[in-house]
C-alpha cells in the first residue's frame, strides 16, 4: 500500500513538473548573422544574442527551444506564431504593424556598403546603374532609411538583388557577379578580410535592434516585460554579462567563442530552477521595481547620451559618405560651420577662409534664393545654382541639402560643369539629327527601335510612339524579315558597318527604295550599346535614273536610225559619184576626139581643098 502511494506521488509530481515544463517552453528563432547570432560547429546557437537570451532564460527559469531558419523564414514563423521570440530585429513602421517589440534596445547597429577590391564606388551617387545585393526582407533594404529608401530619395537607378545570408552576399561580391553589397556592420567588421571586398564610406540605416514577438499571442506581453526588465538591469551594470559578450563578439581582434559558458552549468541547475520558478520570479520583480526607481535618473542621462551619440554618428555619416563631392554644414543663419576637403578644393578657399562665411558669399543667390535654399533643404530637393570660387570663377553646381535635428543643414555640392557641357553637346547633336533630311533610327542590341527622327517618320508614315519597340526590318520588303534583320545586325557587329540599298513599304502600302548605312555605337568600354541606321529615300533618284535610262535608249535608237540613213545616203552618193566620174571621163574622151579631128582637119589636104572651094 505504501509503495502504491509513493508511485502515485511520483506520478503526480511528474505530471506537475511536465506541465510546468510545457508551459515554460519558449520557442526562439535565429539565423546566420555572425557574430551577433549564428550556428556553431555543433549546430547550436551562438553569438551575442544567444548568450544574452540564454542568460535571461536561465534567470527566468524558462525552458527554451532554438529554431533555426533563414531570415525571411524566421519572420514568417513569428508572424504565424510558430515561434514565440525572434532575436536581432530592427524596428520599422511596417514591422510594428506585424509584431510586438520590447521597449529596451539591445544593440545599436547600422549597415555599410561594401564593394569589390579596386572598385570605383565611393559615394551614394556612384551606385547609379549598379547591381547591389542585400539580405532578403531585411531592415538593411526595407527600413525607413534603408537602401531602397535612400536610392529612391536620391533618384538613383540601381538593381537590387535579395539573398538569404550575408555570407552569400560577400561570396557573390567577391566573385564579381555584383557591383556592391550591403551588410550589417558587425558582420562586415569580422568577415571582410576573408573575402576580396572593401568597405566604402557609405553608411546607412542606424537602427535599434530588439526582440520581436508574435502580435496576437497572449504570451508576448509577458515575455517582452521580462526581457525588458533584464536588459535594463544588464545595461546599468558595467561589469554585467551584457558588456562582456559585447566585447567578446564585437571586437574584431578577438575570436568568437563557439560554446558559451552558461551551457556547461544550465543543465545542472535547470531542474532546481523549475521548482523555485514562481517564488523567484516574484522576488525578482520586487527587486526590479526598487532598482528601477533608483536608476530612473541615470537611465534618462544615458538616453540623452545615446541621442547625442546618434546625432554625432548621423553628422559623421552624412559628412563622409559623399567624400567625392563637396560637403558643408550650415547653421540656421546661413553661416558655414563645417566643410570637407572636396568643398575646399572646389571653391579655392582655405578652411580658415570659409569659417563663418555666409552661403551668399559662396553661392550665386538673388534676394529670394536664400529662402529657397532652406525650403529645398526641408524637402531634400536639389537646388541648381552657381558656386563662386576665390578667383571669381562661376561653377555650375547642384546642392542637395538636409535639415538636421538641431536646425543646421548638411549640403552636398556637386560640380556639374562637365555634365552641363555634355548636355549642351547632346542637345546640339539631337537638334542636328532631328533636322536631318535623312531618316535616323536608333535600336538596342536586340534590334528594337527606341528613337527615330522626324525625317524617318515622314518617310515611313508612322509616328515615333508607334515605332518604339519595333524591329526596323518590319518595313523592309524581303522573304524573311527576321532572318534578314539578324543578318544585318551580325554584319554590323562583325564588320563595324553595313551599307546598301533595299526596298521598303510605307504605312499606306506604297513601296519606296532607300539607301541605308548601319553602324554601331559603343560605350567607354568599347561595348556595343546601340545600332544606328541612316536612311535616304532614293525614289526621286531612281525615277531620274529611269528617265535617263529611257533617254539614253531613245538616243541610241535615234543614232542607229540616223546611222542607217547616212549609210544609205552615202551609198547613193557613191553611186552618183561613180556615174558622174564615168560621164566626165566620156566627155573628156569626146573632147579629146574633137580636138583630134580638128587638128587632123587642119593638116588634111583634102580638107584644105574643100575649104578653098
Amino acid at each position: 500500500m505504501r509503495f502504491l502511494k509513493l508511485v502515485f506521488i511520483f506520478a503526480l509530481m511528474f505530471l506537475i513538473f511536465g506541465q510546468l515544463l510545457a508551459e515554460n517552453l519558449i520557442k526562439i528563432g535565429y539565423y546566420e548573422n555572425p557574430p551577433k547570432i549564428y550556428s556553431d560547429e555543433k549546430g547550436q546557437p551562438a553569438g551575442f544574442w544567444a548568450e544574452i537570451t540564454n542568460y535571461i532564460a536561465d534567470q527566468e527559469n524558462w525552458q527554451i527551444k532554438w529554431i533555426y531558419g533563414k531570415w525571411e523564414q524566421c519572420l514568417q514563423r513569428l508572424q504565424k506564431n510558430e515561434i514565440d521570440i525572434m532575436v536581432d530585429v530592427g524596428w520599422t513602421p511596417q514591422r510594428d504593424s506585424l509584431f510586438t517589440f520590447c521597449s529596451e534596445t539591445v544593440h545599436l547597429s547600422w549597415t555599410r556598403i561594401y564593394r569589390k577590391s579596386g572598385s570605383s564606388i565611393h559615394s551614394i551617387l556612384d551606385l547609379k546603374d549598379k547591381t547591389i545585393a542585400g539580405l532578403k526582407n531585411s531592415f538593411d533594404l526595407e527600413g525607413p532609411e534603408g537602401l531602397k529608401a535612400v536610392i529612391d530619395k536620391f533618384e538613383i537607378s540601381a538593381q537590387i538583388i535579395e539573398m538569404d545570408t550575408y555570407r552569400e552576399i560577400f561570396e557573390t561580391l567577391s566573385s564579381g557577379k555584383i557591383d556592391a553589397g550591403i551588410v550589417d556592420k558587425d558582420f562586415g567588421n569580422i568577415h571582410d578580410l576573408h573575402y576580396q571586398v572593401e568597405s566604402t564610406p557609405i553608411v546607412l540605416q542606424p537602427a535599434k535592434m530588439q526582440y520581436a514577438f508574435n502580435k496576437k499571442s497572449t504570451l508576448s506581453v509577458k515575455l517582452a516585460k521580462k526581457i525588458d526588465h533584464h536588459i535594463r538591469n544588464l545595461k546599468q551594470d558595467n561589469s554585467s554579462l551584457y558588456y562582456d559578450v559585447a566585447d567578446k563578439y564585437f571586437s574584431a581582434s578577438e575570436k568568437i567563442s563557439i560554446i558559451p559558458i552558461w551551457i556547461r552549468y544550465s543543465m545542472i541547475i535547470a531542474f532546481v530552477l523549475i521548482l523555485f520558478f514562481f517564488s523567484f520570479n516574484r522576488v525578482l520583480e520586487h527587486k526590479i521595481k526598487i532598482k528601477t526607481k533608483e536608476l530612473q535618473e541615470d537611465i534618462s542621462q544615458r538616453k540623452a547620451a545615446e541621442m547625442k551619440l546618434k546625432q554625432s554618428e548621423e553628422n559623421y555619416k552624412i559628412l563622409n559618405e559623399q567624400a567625392a563631392d563637396g560637403i558643408c554644414k550650415i547653421d540656421k543663419k546661413g553661416k558655414l560651420i563645417q566643410v570637407n576637403s572636396a568643398f575646399i578644393k572646389m571653391c579655392g578657399y582655405s578652411f580658415d577662409d570659409l569659417q563663418n562665411k555666409s552661403i551668399q558669399e559662396i553661392f550665386y543667390f538673388n534676394k529670394n534664393l536664400p529662402n529657397l535654399f532652406f525650403q529645398k533643404a526641408k524637402k531634400s530637393e536639389i537646388l541648381p545654382t552657381k558656386l563662386i570660387t576665390k578667383n571669381g570663377e562661376n561653377i555650375p553646381v547642384e546642392i542637395n541639402s538636409k535639415i538636421l535635428s538641431d536646425d543646421s543643414v548638411i549640403s552636398i555640392i556637386r560640380d556639374v560643369t562637365q555634365r552641363k557641357k555634355t548636355e549642351r553637346e547632346n542637345r546640339r547633336l539631337a537638334e542636328i539629327i532631328r533636322n536631318m533630311k535623312e531618316g535616323v533610327i536608333l535600336t538596342d542590341t536586340k534590334g528594337k527601335i527606341h528613337y527615330v527622327n522626324e525625317a524617318f517618320e515622314n518617310m515611313c508614315g508612322f509616328q515615333q510612339n508607334e515605332l518604339l519597340g519595333e524591329d526596323p526590318a518590319k518595313f523592309i520588303i524581303t522573304d524573311n524579315q527576321t532572318e534578314f534583320s539578324e543578318e544585318l545586325r551580325k554584319a554590323v557587329i562583325e564588320r563595324g558597318i553595313w551599307q546598301g540599298e533595299m526596298l521598303c513599304k510605307r504605312r499606306n502600302g506604297l513601296q519606296y527604295p532607300i539607301k541605308t548605312q548601319l553602324f554601331p555605337i559603343k560605350d567607354d568600354h568599347d561595348e556595343i550599346i546601340e545600332i544606328a541606321a541612316i536612311q535616304e529615300d532614293i525614289t526621286q533618284q531612281k525615277q531620274t535614273q529611269k528617265k535617263l535610262e529611257s533617254y539614253r535608249n531613245d538616243l541610241e535608237k535615234m543614232v542607229k536610225e540616223r546611222t542607217k540613213e547616212l549609210e544609205r545616203k552615202n551609198n547613193e552618193l557613191e553611186k552618183f559619184n561613180h556615174l558622174f566620174v564615168g560621164r566626165e571621163l566620156r566627155i573628156k574622151e569626146l573632147k579629146d576626139k574633137v580636138k583630134y579631128l580638128e587638128k587632123k582637119l587642119k593638116i588634111d589636104p583634102i580638107g584644105e581643098k574643100n575649104e578653098r572651094r
